[in-house]
């Protein structure tokens, strides 16, 4: 589980979801490869949500971007841009993402 003022973002096996923090209504749902380790990254800047997971292939990151004040949404909302990542040629064991 990951929190942030607005958010609370729940990994599973191979699946990401993202609640409203106030309403805990269901805004997006990602599917991922294997992630038994809940590998996942949620910006903390005020500026824009930024969520970065596994993609659904080995080795790839999707860092999914989301228009401002996506959080505050009662209903689901169109992501910004998603973007795919290729990290590693092997699983990701660790990933983060800066305040940038």
């Amino acid at each position: 589980v990951r929190l942030r003022r607005d958010l609370v973002v729940v990994v599973v096996d191979r699946k990401v979801y993202v609640y409203g923090f106030r309403s805990l209504s269901l805004l997006d749902s990602i599917e991922t490869i294997e992630n038994r380790k809940g590998l996942c990254c949620l910006s903390i800047g005020s500026d824009r949500t930024v969520l970065v997971c596994p993609g659904m292939q080995q080795g790839r990151a999707l860092v999914i971007f989301y228009p401002r004040a996506f959080g505050e949404q009662q209903a689901p909302v169109a992501r910004e841009r998603t973007t795919i990542v290729a990290a590693h040629e092997s699983s990701i064991a660790a990933m983060g993402v800066d305040y940038n």
